[in-house]
């Protein structure tokens, strides 16, 4: 069997190799072989690698959203007449909002956060204060309920929380019916935040003295910036972000929609006005009827900007 004799002869010199030249020179004279052996072992290895993530990958699909959702506490004594909703669809640090409101002052720029870092809920009538005489709440009296301001909804620019940004009047949406959507990267505690339902959503700008404008003769200077109006900044709608009906969170990476109700809602007894609140507060001059009849009843947080007077 010549084949048989090559064969054994072969493996012979393999083994004197080993046995008395070392492996140096066993490797010069087998290298192509054991190279060739090495590629394919290796290929294999690459094969098996590349089947178990896929199969990892596809053996854990993303759970479906839980419900989760909570209804807007209603804010008493800002005179405001409107409502809204938000929606924040969020995959990993990448948000997308949408913003809707009715029934705000048109042609005035609304100043919109997203809040956090406070108690995560909006402000009740016990938290208004007399400013200027008149009982309301301004952005200062409500802080420490919705926190300060994290995501600035501008239509341009910044999305920053950051001042001068989030009071830039300029860059936000100067309408009473707001018709907002844009996609932004938010930072990672905003995010966490808003998973937690720990975020809140305020629009502010409102218009307490019924004349159309922002200006000083109701609530007087602003307590964010004194060169605006009060009214400018004031909260006018506000809603905690809550999770949207029929969703779940199933990771960072998958897309998870939020939601604000930013609906009016009756005020309680103790809210509304009682037998010593002054005139002025129950009716002012000329209240336009797109206002409402019972004005003091219920109102929403809101940031506003521009078109003021003095």
């Amino acid at each position: 069997m010549p084949g048989g004799t090559e064969s054994r002869s072969r493996l012979t010199r393999a083994r004197l190799v080993l046995a008395g030249f070392g492996w140096r020179v066993f490797l010069k004279r087998y290298r192509l072989p054991l190279l060739a052996g090495l590629l394919l072992v290796g290929l294999l290895a690459s094969a098996i690698a590349v089947g178990v993530l896929t199969t990892s990958g596809n053996s854990h699909p993303p759970l479906p959203v839980q419900p989760y959702a909570a209804p807007l506490a209603a804010v008493p004594l800002n005179h405001v007449t409107g409502s809204g909703s938000a929606t924040i669809t969020l995959r990993g640090d990448t948000a997308t909002v949408t913003l809707d409101t009715n029934g705000l002052l048109g042609g005035s720029p609304h100043l919109a956060h997203i809040h956090g870092l406070g108690l995560g809920t909006c402000p009740t009538a016990v938290n208004a204060r007399l400013h200027k005489g008149h009982l309301s709440i301004s952005t200062g009296d409500a802080i420490r309920l919705y926190g300060s301001t994290l995501v600035s909804f501008t239509e341009w620019g910044s999305t920053s929380g950051a001042v001068p940004n989030n009071i830039d009047l300029n860059r936000f949406p100067a309408s009473g019916r707001i018709r907002y959507k844009r996609t932004m990267t938010v930072p990672r505690l905003v995010a966490d935040l808003i998973r937690d339902g720990d975020a809140v959503i305020v629009v502010h700008g409102i218009d307490y003295n019924y004349n159309h404008v922002y200006d000083f003769k109701a609530l007087g200077v602003s307590d964010l910036d004194k060169t605006l109006p009060g009214e400018a900044t004031a909260p006018a709608l506000c809603g905690p972000v809550r999770r949207a009906p029929g969703t779940r969170i199933a990771s960072v990476r998958g897309p998870t929609t939020f939601v604000a109700s930013l609906k009016p809602e009756p005020a309680a007894a103790s809210s509304l006005p009682s037998a010593t609140t002054p005139a002025s507060e129950a009716a002012w001059p000329g209240r336009p009827g797109d206002y409402g009849s019972r004005p003091d009843e219920f109102s929403l947080l809101c940031h506003l900007g521009s078109g003021w007077t003095t």
